[in-house]
């Protein structure tokens, strides 16, 4: 209903919407620019929002062959691991859970985790208490996965990503080969998996090995999956970071010892590999009009920090297009 409530505010407002439509072009013009469509339209303007998610590597591509200031930056990547939300929950609350209506008021149990070592880390990404993991990709020939929770977060397992850190130059730095870096990980899941979950136990990728099944947790994957070995999508850097913080994480919870979780390849989308650069202004370097904002302008890397990045651009661009006079 949320999204459902701001839809239906944009079109009173006199916004249009436009469902499965995609932006092919980006032309400067004297009044502006002209967006070209999927759809065959051509939209007129003078102010460009470009909120884009990190998977549009088609608009990014297009805007660095117009000349956009753009650089590669750091980002990770990593796999989803999975437990059982009961263990999650008994490390976290112990003996509360065993009072009287304990199960049932007490929340779902989360964790955060992280390890660092210089300048590069491990840690936990968006977990998902009594959630599933789901396939998000978007390019052909290409695995990618991702964790949600239903409203109820009633499921089996838990679930998070735990995701280690790619620095610029482990790929070169350029934009494009930042692209080229996450493009190579998720065509390498899709070789793994054939189409489905890539999937190891903890143990196994934590020996370098494959054959182990899993036994008390299932992985969720809605497609099914097949056992792969998710080593080879990492460098020895990577692997060794991996160790050290999941030798780390089961000391501070005790379910990080069951070393028969479901990890799921490859999650490489907790942020975007690149930034379009903007000035003081908000507006991209170099240009008129246009203002990259959010997760895939490479601004923020969650929900609530693309929001907050979102209205700082509002504001400034409505400073200078209707500016608000004190009373």
């Amino acid at each position: 209903q949320v999204v459902k409530n701001i839809r239906e505010e944009i079109i009173a407002l006199g916004g249009e919407i436009y469902f499965e439509t995609k932006l092919l072009s980006l032309t400067p013009a004297v009044d502006g620019w002209r967006l070209g469509l999927g759809n065959g339209d051509t939209l007129a303007s003078d102010g460009v929002f470009l909120a884009i998610g990190h998977s549009a590597h088609d608009t990014y591509r297009h805007l660095f062959e117009k000349g956009f200031s753009m650089v590669g930056k750091d980002f990770s990547v990593g796999m989803r691991i999975e437990h059982l939300q009961v263990d999650v929950d008994i490390s976290l609350y112990g003996n509360a859970l065993l009072l009287p209506g304990g199960a049932e008021r007490l929340p779902k149990g989360e964790y955060s985790v992280s390890y660092r070592k210089g300048n590069r880390g491990v840690y936990s990404f968006c977990m998902c208490p009594g959630g599933v993991v789901v396939p998000a990709s978007c390019h052909e020939r290409a695995y990618v996965t991702n964790g949600m929770s239903y409203h109820k977060r009633n499921g089996i397992n838990a679930n998070a990503a735990i995701a280690v850190s790619v620095l610029k130059d482990e790929y070169g730095s350029s934009p494009l080969q930042a692209l080229a870096y996450q493009e190579h990980m998720e065509k390498a899941a899709f070789a793994l998996g054939g189409g489905v979950a890539p999937c190891q136990t903890l143990g196994d990728f934590l020996q370098g090995k494959t054959g182990s099944s899993f036994q008390t947790i299932r992985p969720t994957s809605p497609r099914g999956f097949v056992y792969g070995d998710l080593t080879t999508g990492f460098t020895s850097a990577q692997l060794s970071l991996f160790r050290k913080g999941f030798a780390k994480f089961k000391q501070q919870y005790s379910f990080f010892s069951n070393l028969s979780a479901p990890l799921t390849g490859y999650e490489t989308k907790t942020s975007s590999p690149l930034r379009i650069l903007r000035g003081e202004d908000y507006i991209a370097l170099g240009q008129k009009g246009i203002y990259p904002c959010g997760e895939g302008a490479g601004y923020a890397g969650g929900i609530t920090s693309a929001a907050v990045d979102g209205l700082r651009v509002a504001e400034s661009y409505m400073a200078v297009r209707a500016p608000c006079n004190k009373i």
